[in-house]
């Protein structure tokens, strides 16, 4: 069961009342115009002109805008945080997104407190990760809103907004950890618009009618898209990779493995739609998108305290 949501009650009331009284509205006139053109049509079969503006078009906008204003009605009987009084799976979706809000906001304090432990070179580093989690935090937090506000709809917009500024972020941390100075531009241009691309493709598929050419057509480019990041991450910066120093190469393969699999689940959820596993999804990416982003930073941070510690041994 969903409850309505209690605060600023008077304003909720007027908002319902209003509501009410246009969908009441639109009956009535949607009414008078099926009984205008029974009239019309038993007396006067013969002009199609006189009856043309009350055509089936017409009818036809009319019962859509009853359902738009129905189902802005419906939005307002938001979810509770009351578990019992959900369904079990919005529940755990609701708490999932409230989990990831915490841990995104968690994350990005612990790195940027981090940051003035590390080596200076490294700094950036950790900037990029606790912004990478700074802005999910603030993304999830909206989310969450989203989502139970409107009694269990997707914010499927904010999701990929936020994975459009957080996952280049997350890419260029690896000619970051490298030191690779002017080599890395060339790096870093390509990671990017090939992360944009697959980003800005899945947007389009995702919001496709589902099983469409579209939504098949721009899922398997965004899928092109993303095979080609992973194999700028094992060609392309291979070699670079294999004479880092040694805890920086095992922070970089372990990044690699969260870009490799850790990214595969995404292509994997969105094919979930194709189920009708929306609610399932939405748990799917919201896990994911925890250990992605908290850990991608851990793995990054425990690199560069594993070569400071080493350096200060060998001195």
């Amino acid at each position: 069961m969903r409850s309505v949501k209690t605060s600023d009650e008077s304003g909720r009331k007027h908002t319902i009342d209003q509501g009410v009284k246009n969908y009441f509205g639109a009956i009535i006139h949607l009414e008078g115009m099926v009984s205008e053109i029974l009239t019309r049509t038993s007396t006067q079969r013969g002009t199609n002109a006189r009856v043309r503006h009350c055509s089936l078009p017409a009818i036809y906008k009319e019962f859509k805008m009853i359902a738009l204003l129905a189902n802005a009605g419906g939005t307002l009987a938001a979810l509770s945080s009351d578990w019992t009084q959900n369904t079990p799976l919005q529940s755990i979706t609701l708490y999932l997104f409230f989990a990831g809000t915490v841990a995104m906001g968690a994350g990005a304090a612990y790195f940027l407190l981090m940051r003035n432990n590390v080596d200076v070179a490294y700094r950036s580093t950790m900037v990029c990760a606790g912004l990478v989690c700074g802005i999910a935090c603030f993304h999830y937090f909206k989310m969450t809103h989203v989502y139970q506000e409107s009694g269990g709809q997707f914010p499927t917009a904010l999701r990929y907004i936020d994975w459009l500024f957080t996952t280049p972020l997350m890419l260029i941390k690896f000619p970051l950890l490298l030191r690779l100075g002017d080599k890395g531009k060339k790096f870093f241009v390509q990671l990017v618009t090939l992360d944009i691309g697959m980003i800005v493709c899945a947007f389009i598929a995702e919001t496709s009618p589902v099983a469409s050419n579209e939504w098949w057509g721009f899922f398997l480019v965004a899928c092109v898209l993303e095979l080609l990041i992973v194999a700028t991450l094992y060609t392309g910066l291979g070699s670079a990779i294999s004479s880092a120093p040694a805890p920086i190469a095992k922070a970089l393969n372990t990044m690699r493995l969260f870009i490799l699999i850790g990214w595969a689940i995404y292509p994997i959820g969105f094919l979930m739609a194709y189920g009708g596993l929306g609610e399932v999804r939405e748990i799917f990416y919201n896990v994911a998108d925890v250990i992605n982003k908290v850990g991608f930073g851990l793995a990054a941070y425990w690199g560069i305290e594993a070569l400071s510690h080493s350096s200060k041994q060998a001195a």
